[in-house]
């Protein structure tokens, strides 16, 4: 069966041929959001439970949805739908152990066995001396931007809800988005040219993409998302006179550590003209990939991504964190331009755990969707938290 969808949450991609217009852009990485308007099966507020190997599902005050069953995941993506993981059977394979530590690292909860039981040698081994000894609140222990913690049953796990362990230590503020945030401070923004703003893109408005593609979805029953949340779906009227590229500008933030989020996002900046894209999915990828903030346009069989006139866009991809430092510099405190894009709940020690980088040019990364530049900047947040 397929892993539930939540609203905002990544989901595996569907086929091509299963979307009700066309792939729309982004539509090739393997995870996309699941947009607003979409048929979702866990409520998008409240935290949401997975308890692994149970039979059936046990009721938990605090919680907004608990689901049971037996292990599927391969992904830790295939669980973001959900905030808190308790294990009654999760077996001993190690890729299943893998899967569990990066749900946990990601910024999850994770719920370990009884005290008197062991931990399976295999995750024991990957959670090191953040595997809790003991049940209950006070034992639990931070691990990457996620929390573990064991619990001797029902009512332990409601204590850990109560007490917000299932609210991530650090997280950023593309995570589980579906419109755009704000440019963070010092953003590099287009620099028009000296020639007048002719050609602007003029559009008529059909509908939302979100509420079009939702509502074929619910239609044909289709297992179908659309990559693009917050966006308009547009019929081309008159289509753009030849635009300037866009100035992208991006961020790199690694909150959880190795085998956490690694978030690339990318902040496409257009000029006085606008930008319409090529048409297609995009790039093939083997991650997950969340456009905010664009609008689609349909020419013919094909959708494209646009931005308005002096509009901005963010296109993120999330990868899996590697933790490497190299070029950085260790800091103290959060750089002025993290606090709007990266967030903390509670106390999480920064000092010496670390580390900043900003570089003109690309810096390793490429450019993130066809028809658009590398970054000109990349902006580094290595965090390895305690």
């Amino acid at each position: 069966a397929a892993a539930p969808r939540r609203v905002g949450r990544f989901a595996r991609a569907p086929e091509p041929h299963a979307w009700p217009v066309a792939p729309p852009p982004g539509a090739a990485a393997r995870f996309v959001p699941v947009p607003e308007g979409a048929l979702a099966d866990l409520p998008r507020a409240g935290p949401a439970v997975f308890v692994v190997g149970a039979a059936e599902a046990p009721t938990l005050a605090g919680a907004a949805s608990v689901r049971a069953g037996p292990w599927r995941a391969t992904d830790a993506r295939d669980l973001d739908a959900f905030d808190v993981l308790v294990l009654r059977d999760p077996g001993d394979d190690p890729r299943a152990a893998d899967v569990v530590a990066a749900f946990a690292r990601r910024g999850g909860l994770l719920v370990g066995p009884p005290a008197a039981r062991p931990w399976p040698s295999a995750l024991a081994r990957r959670l090191g001396p953040e595997a809790p000894a003991s049940s209950g609140v006070a034992a639990a222990i931070g691990f990457g931007a996620g929390h573990v913690a064991r619990a001797e049953g029902t009512s332990d796990v409601e204590a850990l809800l109560a007490a917000g362990l299932h609210r991530p230590r650090l997280f950023t503020a593309f995570d589980g988005a579906t419109s755009p945030p704000p440019p963070p401070r010092g953003a590099r923004r287009f620099v028009a040219d000296d020639g007048p703003a002719r050609g602007l893109l003029t559009f008529a408005a059909v509908a939302t993409a979100v509420l079009a593609l939702a509502a074929a979805w619910l239609r044909r029953r289709l297992v179908a998302l659309t990559v693009l949340s917050a966006l308009s779906a547009l019929e081309v009227a008159v289509l753009p006179a030849p635009a300037t590229a866009p100035t992208v500008d991006a961020l790199v933030l690694e909150p959880g550590g190795p085998g956490g989020r690694r978030v690339e996002a990318y902040l496409v900046s257009a000029g006085p003209r606008g930008w319409v894209g090529p048409g297609g999915p995009g790039l093939a990828s083997p991650d997950a990939v969340r456009w905010l903030g664009f609008r689609v346009l349909r020419d013919g069989d094909v959708l494209r991504p646009a931005l308005s006139p002096d509009a901005t866009g963010w296109i993120v991809v999330e990868r899996t964190a590697t933790g490497d430092t190299s070029g950085l510099a260790p800091i103290d405190e959060l750089p002025a331009w993290a606090t709007s894009v990266l967030g903390r709940s509670g106390h999480v020690a920064i000092g010496g755990r670390a580390f900043v980088g900003d570089d003109d040019g690309p810096a390793g990364l490429e450019a993130p969707a066809p028809g658009l530049p590398p970054p000109g900047r990349v902006r580094t947040l290595v965090l390895r938290p305690r």
